[in-house]
C-alpha cells in the first residue's frame, strides 16, 4: 500500500487543481461564438405563419394550399408544387391528417395523390420507387388511404404543402 505523507499531499493537490483549471480554460478557449444569429444567412428562417390562402397546422410547420389543384399525374404534380419554391411538395398523408386535426376538411375530390411512396399491389412487391399513395374518400378519416398507383398511371387531384 502506498502511503502519502503530508509533505506529498500538498504538491499532489496543487497538481490536480492546476490540471483541472487547465481543462476548464481549454474548454472555454475552444468555444467560439457564431458570427451571426441563427439562421445566419445560410438557411431560410423556419415558418411560423403560412402564406395567405394556405391552411396551417402545427404552428405553421405544415402549410397546405386551400385550393385543391386540378388533376395531374404524380410527376406533373411534383413539378407544379416544386415550382412554388420554398420547399413546396405534394402533401403527404400526415400533412392531411395534421390539417384535419385543426377541424378543417381539406379533401374535395373523392380521390387524389398523397406525396408518400407506397407499394402498388398490381406491380408486385418492392416496386415503390415510382408508386404513390392516394386518398379514397372525400372527407377526413383515419383510414383515408387507398392502394398506391404508378406515378404516371392515373391523373388525380392533389394539394401542395410547405
Amino acid at each position: 500500500m502506498i502511503k502519502i505523507t503530508k509533505n506529498q499531499l500538498i504538491p499532489l493537490s496543487l497538481g490536480v487543481l492546476i490540471f483541472s483549471l487547465l481543462i476548464v480554460i481549454y474548454i472555454f478557449a475552444a468555444w467560439t461564438e457564431p458570427p451571426q444569429a441563427p439562421p445566419g444567412g445560410n438557411v431560410s428562417a423556419p415558418l411560423t405563419e403560412c402564406p395567405s390562402g394556405w391552411w396551417s397546422a402545427a404552428y405553421g410547420r405544415v402549410c397546405m394550399e386551400q385550393t385543391e389543384r386540378g388533376i395531374a399525374n404524380m410527376w406533373n404534380a411534383i413539378g407544379a408544387c416544386k415550382g412554388l419554391g420554398n420547399g413546396a411538395r405534394v402533401c403527404t398523408h400526415n400533412d392531411f391528417q395534421q390539417i384535419c386535426g385543426t377541424g378543417v376538411d381539406p379533401y374535395g375530390a373523392s380521390s387524389g395523390w398523397y406525396g408518400d411512396h407506397g407499394d402498388n399491389p398490381n406491380e408486385g412487391a418492392n416496386n415503390s420507387d415510382d408508386d404513390y399513395l392516394i386518398w379514397n374518400m372525400n372527407y377526413c378519416a383515419n383510414n383515408n388511404d387507398g392502394s398506391a398507383r404508378g406515378a404516371d398511371a392515373v391523373s388525380l387531384n392533389y394539394h401542395c404543402c410547405i
